[in-house]
């Protein structure tokens, strides 16, 4: 009633359109980081998980073979056993500085993981009507 005695009634509507649009920018915003964030744990888990899937279906089907020239070599097959361990070892610590190198380029994404939500902030507290702030 006062927005029509004062003649407001168009500009609080307007208003209210403006702060619409802005919540659902800020949602698709989010919900953007959101989708990124999660792709990129899919990718390094879809990484780390190849190495498993594939050591198993080996080891499992072709064990007699590689037993010979990987786990227990001889005399002749020695330099194929130093060969697989340095190449598994650089794959291995390729796919860890992979996985380092993306959580900490966006570490923006996944710092409220290991963050408690239950404590307060600075900020947080500042706001807070039981501080008296």
């Amino acid at each position: 009633m006062q927005c029509r005695a004062y003649r407001v009634e168009e500009l609080r509507v307007q208003i209210e359109e403006e702060l619409a649009n802005m919540n659902a920018a800020l949602s698709e915003y989010n919900q953007q980081r959101s989708t990124e964030a999660v792709n990129r744990l899919a990718m390094l888990s879809m990484i780390f998980g190849a190495g498993a899937v594939l050591t198993g279906f080996f080891g499992m089907n072709f064990g007699h073979m590689f037993e010979r020239y990987l786990f227990k070599p001889e005399a002749d097959t020695i330099g194929v056993h130093i060969g697989a361990v340095a190449v598994v070892t650089l794959i291995t610590m390729s796919i860890i500085l992979l996985g380092i190198y993306l959580v900490a380029v966006n570490w923006r994404d996944y710092r409220f993981i290991l963050r408690d939500r239950n404590a307060p902030t600075k900020r947080h507290r500042w706001f807070s009507l039981r501080t008296g702030g």
